[in-house]
């Protein structure tokens, strides 16, 4: 199994009709103006192929872990998730998790893997910065 996807995003819609994914505001960074920050939506997408010595179901797991700013400092788990593959005779396989309400502490680097035994298969990395504070200057 490969995984050909992984993305976070603030929604993701499946077409029932056409089932096509959408990703909507796809989170590549997070600029905070103040700490704790918190992100009211975000969706974990992965996107798995099945190569042909895999089993049709197996099981593993999603993590989304934070890194705070500094060589040294170690991930801090947000959240894990229990996630059961089924193939279904299909090639292919997604994996969606949604989460809400997600308290970054400080800059760093928030971290979304998929899992398989011990293996990651995927991740999506977001930066996470300080914004300075935007100053209005009068006419």
């Amino acid at each position: 199994m490969k995984c050909i996807l992984a993305v976070c995003s603030s929604t993701v819609s499946l077409d029932k009709a056409t089932n096509l994914v959408s990703l909507f505001a796809i989170i590549d960074g997070v600029s905070a103006l103040t700490f704790p920050h918190s992100l009211s939506d975000l969706a974990m997408l992965f996107i798995l192929k099945k190569e042909d010595h895999d089993a049709e179901q197996a099981t593993g797991h999603v993590t989304l872990t934070f890194q705070p700013g500094g060589a040294d400092a170690g991930e801090i788990e947000k959240g894990r998730v229990p996630v059961n593959f089924d193939f279904e005779g299909k090639p292919k396989l997604r994996v969606l998790i949604r989460s809400s309400g997600i308290t970054i502490e400080s800059p760093g680097t928030l971290i979304s893997r998929l899992w398989h035994k011990d293996l990651i298969m995927g991740e999506w990395l977001v930066d996470v910065n300080q914004k300075q504070e935007l100053v209005s200057v009068d006419d």
